[in-house]
């Protein structure tokens, strides 16, 4: 099985406006547009530490060709156009082996 891990930076300082973004836009990607997953977890920083990044979002799929679908996927390629890559400064992400 595999895990993908994103963290986003927002690009405003409303953080609170775009948290409720994101959660809508994931909430609705991974329920009604790409299903090809084995599971899903998402939220915004606690802000326990200074420093963090504000949005994270994780994915289980059965192998690396199941991420290298999802990634190429028009809904994922979309998901990113449309609300992630307009709203963040920064991005972190990285897929490991559970």
């Amino acid at each position: 099985m595999i895990r993908h891990m994103a963290l986003f930076k927002f690009a405003s300082d409303d953080t609170e406006k775009l948290a409720k973004v994101f959660e809508e836009a994931f909430t609705e990607f991974f329920t009604n547009g790409y299903t090809e997953h084995k599971g899903f977890e998402f939220g915004r920083d606690l802000g326990i530490r200074e420093g963090n990044f504000d949005f994270g979002v994780t994915v289980l799929f059965d192998d690396p060709e199941g991420y290298t679908k999802y990634n190429l996927s028009e809904a994922h390629q979309e998901l990113l156009k449309a609300i992630i890559v307009p709203n963040i400064s920064d991005r972190a992400a990285l897929q490991f082996r559970i």
